[in-house]
């Protein structure tokens, strides 16, 4: 996905926040170190961020998670393990399909470039719509190291505008 589509397609005031911090921080790189990217300078969006390490297993990519926000893990505090802070992506016990998020994952990741899409979503908390923004970050060599994953569920106002936009 290129960088004029992800921002052209950014609902949410907080997502363009996220995704206007992240441009900022690559400059003219292809993304932000994990040294240069800073959860704390996103106070506000960091409850619902999710960090993950990026390795290879083979021909497949391996994830896992370093960072998972309050906000994420308070969503899934009706599951067995609400947080998943250190978890491989497979041994996660996720509230809907994985499928679509795991593909991103793998796009971002394999591309060294951001992905952005908004689905439906039915888990156990709420239902609705979110807007998730995959966001490599690379390491001192230019290789991809992290992504670093904002997930925000859109309110109705915002449903409506997705709706115009189909």
């Amino acid at each position: 996905m290129d960088i004029e589509s992800v921002s052209a397609n950014i609902i949410d005031l907080s997502t363009r926040h996220v995704w206007e911090y992240w441009c900022d921080k690559r400059s003219s790189s292809v993304a932000p170190t994990w040294r240069d990217f800073e959860l704390l300078d996103l106070f506000r969006e960091a409850p619902s961020f999710q960090v993950c390490d990026v390795s290879m297993n083979g021909d497949e990519f391996d994830f896992v998670y370093r960072f998972v926000g309050t906000e994420i893990v308070n969503s899934r505090a009706r599951m067995a393990k609400p947080d998943f802070t250190g978890m491989h992506h497979k041994d996660v016990e996720y509230q809907y399909d994985f499928t679509v998020i795991y593909g991103a994952m793998c796009e971002a990741a394999g591309n060294c470039t951001p992905f952005h899409f908004i689905q439906n979503f039915d888990a156990r908390d709420a239902r609705g719509i979110q807007e998730r923004l995959i966001m490599p970050l690379i390491d001192e060599d230019g290789q991809i190291d992290k992504l670093a994953v904002y997930r925000c569920r859109l309110e109705s106002d915002q449903k409506y505008l997705f709706e115009l936009n189909k």
